[in-house]
């Protein structure tokens, strides 16, 4: 099979289902599938011969692996006849319909569960623009089998409820600004061994030295700013 007429199977493929013709699901593996993968071959390691191709979702493990030879192109082996590509997008419909059914029916509802640290910090940043590290704000969370996102493990107390309610505090005093916050100076310097030859991370592309400062401004105001670089004989030039 050339580039081509893989781009193009590969297309055919990604059809959408209502355009997708019926097949006879039994037949089709019956004819390419089972003279390879049965009780005496094993080929692979699968035997679709003692399967129902009709209730696909009690054996959803095998079928899974039928899908993903056939995506790929994978099967039946080069040599070995072939369905045709319609038969192919057909016989992938009716797998992953009743995969999708079957994973349906027996998949538990996710449980509500509060958001952890990490899904608070990621919250705010989607909501409000703001990287913040709330690890100062609000308590480590409980693992349960080392995950720290499971709902049986991600409890709730008064202590944490009102550590929700002052981090959201300080928070939304951050998004929207506070007028009565004094006048600060930052002072950020560029390590004195740090090449200005090359790009640096988080420069564009075809750039030279310099340094990359992430600064949060806490309200709309004027900002001075006052820029030293050092050249090559130790000297400095000043900037405002």
């Amino acid at each position: 099979m050339d580039k081509t007429a893989r781009h193009l199977f590969a297309a055919l493929l990604m059809m959408p289902a209502w355009a997708w013709p019926a097949v006879d699901l039994a037949a089709v593996t019956e004819r390419y599938c089972t003279e390879c993968h049965n009780t005496q071959d094993w080929a692979g390691g699968l035997d679709l011969s003692s399967l129902d191709p009709g209730h696909v979702g009690q054996h959803a493990a095998e079928w899974e692996k039928v899908v993903l030879k056939l995506r790929s192109g994978m099967m039946p082996p080069p040599g070995n006849e072939r369905p045709s590509q319609q038969d192919t997008r057909a016989v992938l419909q009716a797998l992953e319909q009743q995969l999708d059914a079957a994973s349906g029916a027996h998949a538990a509802p996710p449980a509500l569960h509060r958001l952890n640290r990490r899904e608070y910090a990621n919250a705010i940043r989607d909501l409000f623009g703001l990287e913040v590290d709330v690890t100062g704000l609000l308590p480590q969370d409980d693992a349960s089998e080392g995950f720290d996102n499971v709902a049986a493990g991600l409890g709730i107390s008064p202590a944490l409820v009102q550590g929700y309610v002052s981090a959201s505090m300080k928070l939304a005093r951050l998004a929207i600004g506070d007028l009565t916050t004094p006048e600060t100076t930052a002072t950020y310097q560029a390590p004195v061994m740090q090449a200005q030859d090359r790009r640096l991370d988080g420069l564009p592309l075809g750039s030279r030295g310099g340094m990359r400062i992430v600064h949060y401004f806490p309200v709309d105001a004027e900002y001075g700013f006052n820029v030293r670089a050092q050249f090559g004989g130790g000297g400095f030039g000043g900037g405002g």
